[in-house]
């Protein structure tokens, strides 16, 4: 007979990975944990990676689907086993070409809840680019200069002091936002411009690294807006800027270009359940409120709401990108004086 405290099985969690029986070939790439709990992960997405599976069908080792299952860890705790998800699933897309915060549930209601979730425009995301030249934002009859309402900039968190970024002296005037249908379905933008530099061979020999803020997740939306309405395509971004000498010479490498989620927020599945709100609140040590390498990123605002907010830094190479080309023009017009 069994008594109530008798142990029938122990489910532990391995130093390494939960998903060690995954058949899948070992990973080809390290993909960077940025937030992990039992109920989902944001992982660092490299460019040239695929979220789900090619374009024309089949998988690759060199994909999330298949990376997930190596890096991160099943469940542990008292999560039931009808909920846990064969395999870790990621809850949006980001393109091949795009690195940056990708959000994986590891369970059935974490899954359901950010489909929720992404759909109703509450994950806050923030992308950082590199634009083959410098957008006007002087152009009164430009579709793009438009300036954002206190209300909408509220809503995203980029008016408070607390915005998303922590840059306090952020002020409203340097955020536009561009209004720009994709497919006939509303799509809208915010973006400021934090640095301008030189180029030999961007448009206008410039060079701007931007801020974007996308309020809705059309195909290609960023891509597209920077392209069509800023004029300004993304330095890389082959499928959207004009071919010519200039734009193939910014080419980094095949299926990357300089665009990256480096910054996402999102609501938890669980803590913000009845259960998980009396966890979270008594300090039960098994939260990830209580895990030392994630105390900072889960925190409860001041609506009530438990949030976990991701941040990775930009790419060094779109530093040093920059950097190189501010080089060759230096070189450029030396040699021209020289001359």
């Amino acid at each position: 007979m069994i008594d109530s405290k008798d142990i029938i099985a122990r489910q532990m969690r391995s130093s390494q990975t939960g998903y060690s029986d995954t058949n899948y070939g070992k990973p080809l790439v390290n993909v960077p944990i940025v937030y992990e709990d039992d109920y989902f992960a944001i992982v660092n997405k490299p460019s040239g990676m695929i979220t789900y599976s090619h374009s024309k069908g089949g998988f690759s080792n060199n994909s999330i689907l298949r990376v997930m299952p190596h890096l991160l860890t099943r469940p542990s705790r008292d999560t039931t086993v009808e909920d846990v998800l064969d395999f870790p699933a990621a809850c949006h897309r980001l393109d091949v070409a795009t690195s940056g915060c990708l959000v994986v549930a590891k369970t059935k209601q974490a899954a359901v809840h950010f489909a929720d979730q992404f759909a109703s425009r509450k994950v806050k995301k923030t992308y950082t680019a590199i634009l083959n030249g410098r957008p006007l934002t002087a152009d009164a009859n430009s579709p793009h200069h438009k300036s954002p309402s206190a209300h909408l900039l509220k809503k995203m968190g980029l008016l408070s002091p607390n915005n998303n970024n922590g840059d306090d002296h952020i002020l409203a005037s340097e955020w536009r936002l561009i209004d720009y249908p994709i497919e006939n379905k509303d799509a809208v933008t915010l973006w400021r411009e934090l640095q301008v530099s030189k180029s030999l061979k961007a448009l206008n020999q410039t060079l701007t690294l931007v801020e974007f803020h996308p309020l809705h997740g059309r195909k290609h939306q960023l891509r597209r807006h920077a392209s069509l309405v800023l004029g300004c395509p993304i330095a890389g971004d082959e499928l959207y800027d004009d071919g010519s000498e200039g734009s193939v010479a910014l080419r980094d490498k095949k299926d990357k270009i300089f665009l990256c989620s480096n910054e996402i927020v999102v609501e938890h599945p669980y803590y913000n359940t009845e259960q998980g709100r009396i966890e979270f609140q008594s300090g039960d040590p098994t939260t990830a409120a209580q895990n030392t390498n994630y105390t900072d990123s889960i925190r409860e605002g001041d609506d009530g709401i438990i949030r976990v907010h991701a941040r990775i830094d930009v790419p060094p190479v779109y530093t040093r990108f920059l950097a190189r080309e501010e080089r060759k023009l230096q070189r450029f017009m030396e040699e021209n004086d020289a001359s």
